[in-house]
């Protein structure tokens, strides 16, 4: 009796094909964990601020930054004061003088920058207002204290409500990561798929060869 052969080569695809699928299929999770994040991200409010930005002053508060893949940070000034342009929000700070300081709880991470007239940059916020921000940067994941100090008040703001908002700066390549992984995990897939399909055909034809019988001579 023929001693039974191992399809060796069989089995090395196979295991192949299992090693592409371990790589392939949390790739899937990984895009829609980092779309999921991102998305919490944009519109989260680390922190609010009630303040009065029309006369000097000191304010503090503390936030958590739990997202690395952030392309940074910014405050935003919010009011209630329609601004339908980069220049209107603009205005509503004009004259405001001051200084953003950012420190980590180890004391690590720390931010610190002066601001005045030609500092501020303006956002369009999620309702289509504009509003102005200081942007800034945390290093790595943890809880931040923000010191907020006001020098020179802005005039337009006297007897505005008005808030700090603390929010994460998101740029669009969060999803660009989020669709690499993706498309790492098709790639994958695809090729393990056609593997096992040529697996299949190859089997098949011998199966069909080794079951022709031949034509008596």
């Amino acid at each position: 009796m023929a001693a039974h052969r191992w399809p060796w080569g069989r089995i090395v695809v196979g295991i192949v094909v299992a090693v592409i699928l371990l790589f392939s299929i949390p790739l899937f999770f990984t895009s829609a964990d980092i779309r999921r994040r991102a998305d919490k991200a944009r519109t989260a409010e680390l922190m609010r601020l009630k303040v009065d930005l029309s006369k000097p002053g000191v304010y503090s508060g503390t936030f958590n930054h739990d997202f690395e893949a952030a392309h940074g940070n910014y405050v935003q000034i919010v009011t209630n004061v329609p601004s339908a342009s980069y220049e209107q929000a603009e205005a509503i700070v004009e004259g405001l003088v001051g200084h953003l300081a950012v420190t980590g709880f180890d004391q690590q991470g720390g931010y610190e920058q002066e601001f005045g007239p030609k500092d501020y940059d303006c956002m369009r916020a999620d309702d289509g207002r504009w509003a102005p921000v200081v942007r800034f940067h945390c290093s790595t994941a943890g809880n931040y204290r923000l010191k907020f100090t006001v020098g020179k008040g802005a005039p337009k703001l006297a007897g505005i409500p008005q808030a700090l908002v603390v929010r994460y700066e998101i740029c669009g390549l969060e999803y660009l990561v989020a669709n690499l992984a993706c498309l790492l995990g098709i790639a994958g897939c695809t090729v393990a798929g056609v593997i096992i399909l040529l697996i299949v055909i190859v089997t098949m034809k011998k199966r069909h060869s080794s079951t022709r019988t031949p034509s008596a001579g």
